[in-house]
């Protein structure tokens, strides 16, 4: 469901459900989504999203906290946004290219049957690639099959919706850590990093199945995060908020509400680097 919707907690996924237990373990990104979403609304009403008193309360996912002073101190905190450059220093565009994504998971492909992915919604018709505020729309899908055997085309599937599928190209794809992948692959979150605070990111958000731009408060607690931590010795900044296996997210446009977010459900904002 998009943000706005609400359905029984037993009904959504088991990768969203697990952000509910007190340690959260690692969801299964092979286990296939429920299809008893179907038929939801795409369109989001923000207003009404952010009015929490009327929606009812589920248990599936943590909802967003309210500011308090010990994270406004955090907030006020967070680096600036990150210039949109590659490592190399060179301006990069707003979107990888097919080819530079080949190269980033080319021990991942084909991506196999099954797999989690965030999907760039086409910009076709009703379904259209920005939502009413401009952002890029992004919603968690799965792969159904290699197109052709070509490792760059695929069918995808909504996590929403059985029966609605696209055809499209990994440049419209950001594949999700896999935890049944091999030791070695890139995919497995023990050859992943965490993001520092301030980084820029999209963020599944608390009770959806779509992704937001969000800016990191704090990453998951040491030690229970993604296998490699954070870059540059950050690796004992918790920070403020930080919880096992979870991200303190601020989403844009959210009234300054700050969310927790499971890590498997965190990705680098395209178009974005982190130190």
């Amino acid at each position: 469901m998009r943000r706005g919707d609400s359905v029984p907690a037993e009904s959504l996924p088991a990768i969203i459900t697990s952000a509910a237990t007190p340690t959260p373990s690692v969801p299964s990104v092979s286990t296939p989504l429920s299809s008893a979403t179907t038929n939801l609304k795409r369109k989001r009403d923000r207003e009404r999203d952010r009015d929490r008193d009327r929606r009812p309360s589920l248990s599936a996912s943590p909802a967003p906290q309210p500011v308090t002073a010990s994270t406004e101190s955090a907030m006020t905190s967070i680096p600036s946004p990150m210039p949109l450059l590659p490592r190399g220093g060179t301006p990069m565009s707003r979107e990888a290219t097919g080819k530079a994504r080949k190269e980033q998971y080319y021990d991942q492909l084909p991506l196999q049957p099954g797999r989690k992915v965030a999907f760039k919604v086409p910009n076709k018709g009703k379904d259209k690639a920005e939502d009413e505020t401009g952002e890029e729309a992004w919603i968690l899908a799965t792969i159904r099959k290699c197109i052709n055997q070509d490792k760059m085309r695929y069918e995808v599937q909504d996590a929403d919706d059985a029966n609605t599928s696209w055809n499209t190209t990994l440049r419209s794809i950001i594949p999700l850590p896999d935890p049944s992948a091999p030791p070695s692959s890139s995919a497995n979150p023990s050859n992943l990093e965490d993001y520092p605070k301030g980084t820029q990111v999209l963020g599944l958000y608390p009770e959806t199945t779509s992704f937001y731009r969000a800016t990191v408060v704090a990453p998951p607690l040491p030690g229970t995060g993604h296998g490699l931590g954070v870059r540059f010795g950050s690796r004992l900044e918790q920070g403020a908020g930080s919880e096992k296996g979870h991200y303190l997210l601020l989403f844009v446009d959210d009234d300054d509400k700050m969310s927790v977010v499971h890590k498997d459900l965190v990705l680098l904002a395209p178009g974005t680097t982190y130190p």
